[in-house]
């Protein structure tokens, strides 16, 4: 969508997931803080495309925002997961823009019930 449409793209994870790693030229207003996209989107017609990790809040979130009375939200469904998993870049203010390949393989400790890796996120602020 990158120079083909007028676009609200909004990460919804936490702080520390956003500086960590995010889709290059994107916006971030946390999931627990929805409530300020009426102060900071005031178009209710306007374009927004939404996602978090993998599914949840990104979810709720789509939900949310049609509550609030937006016409035109979309829900990237698969999330920046699925965005790394598709090969696409990412960005942060160290490392500029980068690509990660196996991303499950930084992931050393697995669920034993869902054979998937176990996130581990500590909060932190970069300032």
């Amino acid at each position: 969508m990158a120079g083909q449409e007028d676009a609200y793209l909004v990460d919804l994870r936490t702080h520390p997931e956003f500086y960590a790693a995010h889709i290059v030229g994107t916006d971030h207003i946390h999931a627990g803080h929805m409530y300020t996209f009426p102060k900071k989107i005031k178009n209710k017609d306007a374009k927004i495309v939404v996602w978090c990790r993998t599914h949840k809040r990104g979810a709720y979130v789509e939900e949310r925002l049609a509550q609030y009375g937006y016409t035109n939200v979309w829900w990237y469904k698969d999330g920046i997961v699925g965005w790394i998993e598709a090969g696409h870049p990412l960005c942060n203010q160290f490392m500029g823009m980068f690509k990660v390949t196996d991303y499950h393989k930084y992931f050393t400790e697995i669920d034993k019930e869902t054979k998937k890796p176990l996130y581990r996120i500590r909060e932190f602020h970069p300032y």
